[in-house]
């Protein structure tokens, strides 16, 4: 396959680490961006000498992506994802994105992936191809491990066999067919359009630039973004291993810039029933000492946020502030959202998620994102992700959560977006008309029913006859809020970015 219109075919550069060994075992390696996992599987065994003679998986932020003999229906989290169905470029479009391929599912050999680089292929140059090396892999099905050299030999043999294979030189590799997204493409893997899937969004006008710009602007994320800048300042300020703010200077930060304050109104007492100091944290500050930035999510969110849109930068222990007031405003805005919502995931991985238990992350964003798009018809009670949330999640019977935990944390979710200008309130309650129809449609929706004949009306009933009065209460009385012109932009860029067509 030739490139066409004098397009360079990309390449992605990759260091492959196997895991829980010393000392280390490691590739790097380049091939075309355009391979599907199931090829990248492929190239991997290869490259470690495995035989395949075992089943295989990629994850990637939860998201699985597996082979077909894997693949059937998941009542709940994220879907099994076709490892043919996924090119490299769409789960990991940018240096930095890190996958794990796990090979032998019962030995279950583990290997990191991190993206170093992704450039233009080398018209000359065959990929896949190994550049370097260290450490022998252990043989296939043995749980004895005797260490060995990587040799130069080792890695000629290596790309003759890939040449062997089927390495094609740079200027005969696939092109993409489609311009990836790197700022919102693979932020929520499980949002990829998978084999079978026909997910259409309606057509909407987009706000011209001039406003776009002026709202990203005047958005708060931005401007606590360029504070956090502003008070690292051009000394910097010293940094723990982990790359993050000391715990004092987190604490400092805080109450400086005034990141805990919210922008929605708070639930009623009687409603959200988190313990204080689950409360006080999702605040952003602590009632005792602080053992990491980390704990602090109104500061955590906003401190990725800026490291990856390039507002501050990690210099070894130490971070400073970058110059700013250049470049393209809704670009800014939107690397700074893509980073608070990817350090949102990262936070509920890592056990430190302020959204609850009852709300993993990977049920609180896509469905956020689904209701946001119809924000553009209608306002909607701010509270009102809680009922597809519980529905997905399969909390459908007393649904104690929903009153302890599950509106605090779509609270805590939707304040992200007002953060981010995505959403704005109305000032005022949307009217039954509104609201009803809305209600049946989403829970209904993301229902989960074992008889497919069953009535969604009656399902629609059961589950809203089982919350709590004092949450239905909340719910309908909460906060009316609409789509902004910047949320159409950024909710239409975040679903386009994960294949969602857009209706002619």
């Amino acid at each position: 396959m030739s490139q066409q219109s004098g397009a360079r075919a990309q390449v992605h550069h990759l260091k492959v680490t196997l895991q829980d060994f010393r000392p280390a075992v490691w590739r790097r390696l380049q091939v075309s961006s355009e391979v599907t996992l199931g090829e990248l599987s492929d190239i991997l065994q290869e490259a470690f000498a495995w035989d395949g003679d075992h089943l295989h998986k990629f994850v990637v932020a939860k998201a699985e992506y597996v082979p077909e003999l894997l693949l059937e229906p998941q009542f709940l989290g994220p879907p099994l994802i076709h490892e043919d169905a996924v090119r490299l470029i769409q789960v990991a479009p940018r240096p930095g994105a890190i996958l794990d391929y796990t090979y032998d599912l019962g030995d279950e050999w583990r290997h990191r992936i991190e993206v170093e680089d992704i450039a233009a292929a080398e018209p000359d140059t065959r990929y896949p191809i190994c550049t370097a090396g260290r450490g022998a892999a252990p043989e296939e099905d043995s749980h004895d491990y005797t260490p060995g050299a990587f040799t130069g030999a080792d890695r000629l043999a290596l790309n003759r066999l890939f040449r062997v294979h089927g390495a094609l030189p740079g200027r005969e590799l696939p092109v993409s067919a489609k311009e990836i997204d790197p700022v919102f493409a693979a932020l929520f893997p499980w949002l990829v359009q998978g084999e079978g899937v026909d997910r259409v969004l309606a057509p909407r006008e987009i706000a011209p630039p001039d406003e776009l710009t002026a709202r990203a602007t005047a958005s708060t994320l931005v401007r606590r973004a360029l504070a956090l800048a502003c008070w690292v300042g051009p000394a910097g300020r010293t940094l723990t291993p982990g790359k993050v703010l000391r715990p004092d200077d987190a604490v400092q930060a805080v109450a400086d810039l005034g990141l805990e304050e919210s922008l929605l109104p708070a639930l009623p007492d009687d409603v959200d029933l988190l313990e204080g100091e689950e409360r006080a944290a999702r605040r952003g500050v602590a009632p005792k000492k602080v053992r990491s930035a980390k704990d602090l999510p109104a500061l955590h969110g906003l401190w990725c946020a800026a490291v990856e849109a390039g507002l501050i930068e990690i210099r070894g222990s130490k971070a400073v502030a970058v110059r700013t007031g250049q470049g393209d405003p809704v670009e800014t805005w939107a690397r700074l959202l893509a980073g608070l919502m990817r350090a949102r995931v990262q936070a509920e991985q890592e056990h430190r998620s302020y959204y609850g238990l009852q709300a993993p992350q990977e049920a609180v964003f896509p469905i956020s994102a689904e209701i946001l798009d119809k924000l553009a018809e209608r306002p909607l009670p701010m509270l009102l992700p809680a009922l597809p949330i519980a529905a997905a999640t399969g909390d459908a019977t007393g649904l104690y959560a929903l009153s302890r935990g599950l509106l605090g944390a779509v609270h805590a979710a939707m304040n992200d977006w007002a953060l981010a200008g995505v959403i704005e309130q109305t000032g005022q309650a949307p009217g039954p008309d509104d609201l009803e129809p809305t209600v049946e449609e989403l829970v209904a929706h993301f229902w989960r029913e074992d008889d497919p004949s069953a009535d969604p009306k009656a399902a629609v009933r059961e589950f809203l006859g089982a919350i709590p009065r004092p949450a239905l209460d909340a719910l309908y009385g909460s906060t009316a809020i609409r789509l902004s012109p910047l949320g159409a932009y950024g909710v239409r860029r975040l679903l386009t970015a994960h294949d969602w067509a857009v209706e002619p």
